[in-house]
């Protein structure tokens, strides 16, 4: 951490070590366990053991200069990172099943995307389907139809399937729904451009088609979560996802694809690194555990789990990366540079009331731990006034407190409804700072010191009996050893076996209160940030992609309601990074506005380190002048060159041109500048502009600087050009090239464009339902849908965020809508939901009762999407 803080990269120690004082005294940490009465067993205790548990997070960014730091200063003799058995999942399992099997990489691609993230076994289930469809009269083993793939006659055997648009599962569905995405790529083209030119949009067509979807693994806890688009299943259909992958239900290796994916679940696959563990010893390390050269580059590793170094008694350290600690590193060095102001976070005002009112209202795009659709929906309700209770707020959305029916009680009585009560009098000096409900991993260790007078190392050893890894054995001891001891004490039989169920419930989810103030401390400082500095913010933000919950769409359009202002991106002025550029000052000179947002030219798909590099280089000999300067300096090939005009960042060029006419003529010059002379017959036209002499070269350059000081509203002129006969584009059409291209907009989201449609529909936009609608009433919205999940302490709802042009909202979707319209609620960009408003303590919600998707040339198949994660 010295290092670190010599090469200025942010850090933070949390987890069990923030209840260590001298962890806080070195710096270690930055919470004082002593100002919170953090409980010091839960890092350290005479009964444990094991070394206690160091993690440490640096600047996500700056990660690898700390590791190669360790590894220079200790040797690779004595610090090597741990390892990890990584096992078959769905995918895996399938992908290497399949080509063992003797099916082609498309195949097992196709079957791939159709099976479930997270569970082999899961995967297997939906690969039988309905087996009495498959002829099950030649019984030959799985053995026998291995050893027949790799015969040498099996590849003339078993020819290759061809798959065509109808064999996709997504097409398939839609087309027979009439959904928007059916149909070939080519119809969907003319359809959509139809659409367009028509104005007007078309839903997706009927709800369910006669076709019913069911969810086998709904119920499934937390333990294995997965995508639930991949798990469902037709309940008319015969072959389901084989069939929908485009294979012979008859071929006899498809009849037992099924029972080798189920045998490889949870297997060993291959190892890798774990996330940042690092092991340093005295001794060689060689000497006890067997150490080899990583496949990332300069990374060696053991050959051991984490789990099986502390029986030899080896310490490991965590050396992890945080994207918000490098949001934050960047953030307070653009203000550093924009303002001149310093911040330094440990001298932050932790009381600004300015901040937690922002908390309080859920505005909360892109703030460390709370901007989540569960964390939004519980700030309103709890009503952050202090730094406790952002401790809380970051551990009571966690599957301990909510599997043990913790955060409900605990919101009822923070709002006054339900009155505060404790199991035993002698437990209210541990909970009254959480009303009476236990929300922490140290709670419980000190309600079985209190109620039944354990010591707080045989406390600890009960926090990890509840651990994940349950022994029924330790179980069944320890939980009589507790009992016991709260009737010694007079506690009851019933009250004891209710103190032990709560306890139970999130021993092993349930936060440390350590972790969590830790956490609530980049809660806070992320929250100041982008209240008060806010350009910055954006900047640091999206130079810190990716990471968060939300695409830079999103963070953007979050922006600009903020007040922030965003100019395009132009190879004139835009950096590869996002940029600030400063804001005016008055005419008396002490007042300045904030600076602007300069998107960078990152944001663009198919431009990346090579592309940057010869950027970064032919920019070194001064701004560009011209596209043909451009073109002729960089030598990009013309996909990249399509690539800038279409994301319109040659539009500073062509300033002459109408705003609706410029990336059209942009490619247009580009083809030109990159064609060079085709001969003598074809000669190459030069324009005014590129047959500019050297000596006015310098003008150019200046004009340029100025451009980029003042966002180009100060430029000189370009001399007038000849318009060009290209037809303009709509502005719908630049929103579509936008998304397509950058997936960020700044001619207008998507539902701006349908606002004037969607009116006579009586479809309201995020701020009318919170304006004017009321609880209760039935309400239409629509927007591109940004957010898709499904907790698996949700019971089998699915949640979803909807953006349009003027915020979010919120929709709630009961399992058996779900399983409806499953396919259509997982993958349709723009949706259209009919349903109840619900407004419970400022926070609203639409429970969904019908969905239509939306069909429009309008990008939102581009946009990213924060799906069942």
């Amino acid at each position: 951490m010295r290092f670190a803080r010599r090469r200025g990269i942010l850090c933070q120690g949390r987890g069990s070590a923030a209840n260590s004082a001298v962890c806080f005294c070195l710096g270690i940490t930055a919470v004082d366990p002593v100002k919170l009465n953090l409980l010091f067993e839960r890092f350290l205790s005479e009964d444990r053991k094991e070394a206690p548990d160091i993690d440490v997070d640096f600047a996500h960014e700056e990660r690898e200069h700390v590791i190669q730091y360790v590894y220079e200063k200790y040797g690779r003799d004595h610090a090597a990172m741990v390892c990890e058995q990584i096992t078959y999942r769905g995918r895996s399992a399938v992908r290497d099943t399949a080509r063992v099997l003797g099916f082609s990489v498309e195949q097992a691609d196709r079957l791939a995307t159709l099976s479930d993230r997270f569970s082999a076994r899961a995967t297997a289930e939906a690969l039988r389907g309905n087996e009495s469809d498959f002829d099950h009269d030649d019984g030959e083993s799985a053995e026998a139809v291995i050893a027949r793939a790799f015969s040498p006659s099996s590849a003339a055997a078993s020819p290759t399937i061809e798959f065509s648009a109808a064999a996709s599962p997504r097409m398939e569905f839609s087309a027979s729904a009439s959904h928007s995405i059916g149909g070939s790529s080519t119809e969907q083209r003319q359809i959509r451009a139809k659409g367009v030119a028509e104005n007007r949009i078309r839903p997706a067509g009927p709800a369910e088609n006669g076709l019913s979807w069911n969810d086998p693994h709904a119920k499934q806890t937390h333990n294995e979560r997965r995508d639930p688009t991949t798990a469902l299943r037709q309940t008319q259909s015969a072959s389901g996802v084989i069939q929908q992958a485009g294979l012979d239900p008859g071929d006899k290796r498809v009849r037992v694809l099924a029972d080798l994916v189920e045998g490889l679940h949870q297997l060993p696959r291959h190892r890798s690194i774990h996330v940042g563990g690092f092991v340093l010893t005295k001794e060689p390390l060689s000497t006890v555990v067997p150490i080899e050269p990583a496949s990332m580059k300069d990374r060696t590793v053991i050959q051991w789990e984490k789990d099986d170094l502390d029986p030899v008694g080896l310490v490991k350290i965590d050396v992890l990366g945080l994207g918000m600690l490098t949001l934050i590193q960047k953030c307070i060095l653009y203000i550093r540079q924009t303002r001149g102001v310093t911040i330094d976070l440990a001298q932050l005002d932790m009381n600004d009331q300015a901040v937690y009112d922002d908390l309080s209202t859920a505005d909360t795009i892109g703030i460390f731990q709370v901007e989540s659709r569960a964390q939004m929906n519980t700030l309103p309700r709890l009503k952050p006034r202090c730094f406790y209770d952002l401790v809380v707020e970051v551990a009571i959305i966690r599957p301990g407190p909510i599997q043990g029916d913790m955060v409900h009680p605990y919101l009822r009585r923070r709002a006054g409804v339900e009155e505060v009560t404790y199991p035993h009098p002698s437990l209210k000096p541990i909970l009254e700072r959480t009303l009476g409900v236990p929300l922490f991993q140290e709670q419980g260790m000190q309600v079985a010191i209190a109620a039944a007078s354990f010591t707080p190392g045989e406390a600890d050893t009960l926090r990890k009996a509840m651990g994940h890894k349950r022994s029924r054995e330790r179980m069944a001891a320890i939980c009589q050893k507790l009992i016991d001891g709260m009737k010694r004490n007079g506690i009851s039989e019933d009250v004891a076996l209710r103190i032990y169920n709560q306890i139970n419930a999130f021993a092993d989810y349930g936060f440390p209160e350590s972790h969590a103030a830790s956490f609530a401390l980049l809660v806070y400082a992320s929250a100041y940030l982008k209240h008060y500095y806010a350009p910055e913010f954006t900047a640091a933000i999206l130079n810190a992609q990716p990471m968060g919950f939300y695409a830079p769409g999103t963070i953007i359009e979050d922006a600009k309601r903020h007040g922030v202002r965003v100019r395009p991106i132009d190879v004139r002025v835009s950096r590869w990074d996002h940029s600030l550029e400063k804001g005016r000052t008055s005419d008396s000179g002490d007042v300045r506005c904030p600076p602007f947002v300069r998107l960078g030219i990152r944001l663009i798909n198919g431009l990346g380190p090579k592309a940057q590099e010869i950027l970064e280089t032919a920019r070194a000999a001064g701004p560009f002048t011209s596209i043909e300067d451009f073109v002729g300096r960089t030598r990009f090939d013309r996909r990249a060159l399509r690539h800038l005009a279409l994301a319109g960042a040659f539009d500073g060029f062509l300033e002459s041109e109408p705003d609706l006419q410029r990336r059209r003529t942009a490619l247009w010059e580009i083809l030109d500048a990159a064609r060079g002379d085709a001969g003598p017959l074809a000669p190459r036209h030069v324009s005014d502009k590129s047959a500019r002499s050297a000596a006015e070269h310098g003008g150019e350059a200046k004009s340029a600087r100025s451009a980029a000081e003042h966002g180009g509203e100060a430029a000189s002129a370009p001399k007038a050009r000849p318009r060009t006969l290209l037809p303009s584009m709509s502005p719908g059409e630049l929103t579509e090239a936008d998304y397509r291209m950058t997936g960020v907009s700044l001619n207008g989201h998507p539902m701006l464009h349908l606002r004037s449609l969607m009116k006579p529909n009586g479809v309201v936009s995020a701020v009318e339902l919170r304006q004017r609608s009321r609880d209760g009433d039935r309400v239409a919205v629509a927007g591109l849908v940004i957010c898709r999940q499904r907790p698996g302490t949700a019971k089998g709802f699915v949640f979803l965020t909807l953006e349009d042009e003027t915020g979010m909202v919120n929709v709630v979707v009961t399992p058996k809508r779900f399983e409806q319209q499953a396919l259509l609620i997982s993958t349709t960009p723009l949706l259209l939901v009919r349903g109840v408003l619900q407004i419970e303590q400022g926070v609203i919600n639409v429970r969904a009762n019908q969905f239509r998707g939306l069909q429009a040339e309008l990008g939102a198949e581009y946009a990213k999407s924060h799906d069942f994660h």
